[in-house]
């Protein structure tokens, strides 16, 4: 049975070279790693190994497609479906707003927390871009990213790094769906719907 990281692999056109102008912070990395690490690393690409090896400095920017690819593989290695693969991300939001930082986050309306974390997207990524408005009386954040970046499993986790951020904010009892992901040509742009509060 094919593993969630070789379907991938399979779906990149230039492997995991593709996409070259698509980059995450090597914090986000650690964090990850850190939150489920990678122990069943025989099987791994070599360019993946490296990071289990040597994580990478919170500043440095690698590949987005090694960040993918890593989360494929801890998501093979720990079994994820759907709904924990949702989890662990939340899991990771929670952990880059740990400590000092989510007392100042709990002060904030979800709205403001997500809108603010929109605008800093390139902060933490290069190649993709985040929006939030308020639109119809729904509160919709929007993914816009290189058709083949990302693949539905990943499209559907980012749910649940919105929902750890309004987990974070003054009112935790708001909840992050997805919505509909639509795809023209070279861009995809995956819809989130955060309503609850």
């Amino acid at each position: 049975m094919m593993t969630k990281l070789d379907a991938y692999l399979a779906t990149l056109p230039s492997g995991l070279g593709s996409f070259g102008d698509c980059r995450a912070k090597g914090s986000l990395v650690r964090a990850s790693l850190a939150l489920k690490p990678l122990r069943a690393t025989s099987a791994l690409p070599p360019e993946l190994v490296q990071y289990v090896a040597r994580p990478p400095l919170v500043s440095e920017w690698v590949p987005e497609t090694h960040y993918v690819g890593l989360s494929l593989a801890i998501a093979d290695e720990y079994g994820f479906d759907r709904e924990s693969f949702r989890e662990f991300w939340r899991g990771v939001m929670h952990s880059l707003t740990d400590g000092m930082y989510s007392t100042l986050l709990g002060l904030a309306h979800p709205e403001t927390l997500v809108r603010g974390t929109a605008a800093r997207w390139a902060h933490f990524h290069q190649g993709t871009h985040v929006s939030a408005a308020r639109e119809n009386g729904q509160f919709i954040v929007r993914f816009v990213m290189p058709t083949g970046l990302f693949p539905d499993l990943l499209i559907d986790g980012y749910a649940g790094v919105l929902q750890g951020l309004i987990d974070r904010s003054r009112k935790p009892e708001g909840r992050a769906s997805r919505g509909p992901v639509t795809t023209e040509g070279a861009k995809t742009v995956a819809t989130y719907l955060l309503a609850g509060w």
